[in-house]
């Protein structure tokens, strides 16, 4: 097959492979984004910047940092007309630099086929979003200075002991449970948002997704909450209705460090207290709308997440 230009990158070495050309579907294997989906308007319409309604640079830079993400930490994405912009909104670069070292290290590892193996530092910008080669070279050479990797040549690196060890906990400690907790009101008024909503978009994304009051136990409600939090990998918040226990659950999930989802139905969102305003709320007005917009959410913000479920498997 001859090499296309990735539209995302330009980088010149990709290939581009017809999925299913009556959806016109086709699979991107890039060198720089990783392996991605797309159905052919969105780079007709909305990626291609030389029509004049395409990505600025930026926005397709992000993209990559998005696409290659997925493809070396969770899934690959399919870009459609309708998921691009929310998944690029949904999206933001991690400035931790300790979190940029970690996906370097985790990088490294999953490349190597046998312990004294070497890995090129070619193409890796993404991986620890970087804007140029220098910026890269900067959180190389910390890597080293925290004794986690040392160079093997000019353009390839290898992991130390202690880049091993520290690997394998970081893989420990970010290796997902498919388990995914709805916190929310338990009230026939959002049932349909749980129904329609809240489940089908994570059964669909391969998790096992509970609401406590789904579940049938014989001990006190507040003991089972907080043992299924610890045992979930994700946990999406519904501030419907302004129950004192979501805020609870939320802010017990991230203290142990569990991804956390915020949604509220549109009509109730000037209830939802102050202190938590800062966090990015999936605002929806019908359960429909939720679905789509926290499967987006999820594609673009949790890594390690679950392989999806097949399509004849989905809701």
């Amino acid at each position: 097959m001859e090499p296309s230009t990735c539209q995302i990158c330009t980088s010149p070495n990709s290939e581009i492979i017809t999925v299913d050309s009556d959806k016109r579907e086709f699979k991107v294997n890039c060198d720089t984004c990783g392996t991605y989906y797309f159905i052919d308007p969105v780079y007709r319409v909305r990626v291609i910047s030389i029509t004049g309604v395409g990505l600025s640079k930026s926005e397709l830079k992000k993209l990559s940092f998005l696409l290659r993400h997925n493809y070396e930490f969770a899934n690959p994405i399919t870009l459609t007309l309708e998921n691009i912009d929310q998944l690029l909104e949904d999206f933001e670069p991690s400035n931790d630099l300790i979190e940029r070292i970690e996906f370097l290290i985790l990088y490294v590892y999953k490349s190597l086929k046998h312990p004294a193996d070497s890995v090129k530092i070619s193409n890796m910008l993404p991986i620890v979003f970087c804007d140029d080669q220098s910026e890269f070279i900067y959180y190389l050479g910390i890597a080293n200075e925290l004794g986690l990797l040392k160079n093997h040549t000019n353009i390839s690196v290898k992991l130390t002991p202690r880049g091993w060890i520290e690997a394998k906990k970081l893989l420990e400690k970010k290796v997902d449970s498919k388990k995914a907790f709805a916190a929310m009101w338990f009230s026939e008024e959002v049932d349909l948002a749980w129904k329609s909503g809240i489940y089908p978009a994570l059964y669909n994304l391969g998790y096992n997704a509970l609401r406590i009051d789904k579940k049938e136990h014989n001990e006190k409600i507040d003991d089972h909450i907080i043992a299924e939090i610890r045992k979930s990998g994700l946990l999406v918040a519904d501030f419907t209705g302004n129950r004192n226990g979501v805020y609870f659950e939320a802010g017990f999930a991230m203290g142990l460090g569990i991804p956390v989802i915020w949604t509220c139905r549109k009509d109730h969102l000037d209830e939802v207290h102050f202190d938590t305003r800062q966090y990015n709320h999936i605002v929806w007005e019908n359960p429909e709308e939720l679905k789509e917009k926290l499967t987006y959410r999820i594609e673009a913000t949790i890594p390690n997440r679950p392989a999806p479920r097949n399509t004849e498997d989905q809701i």
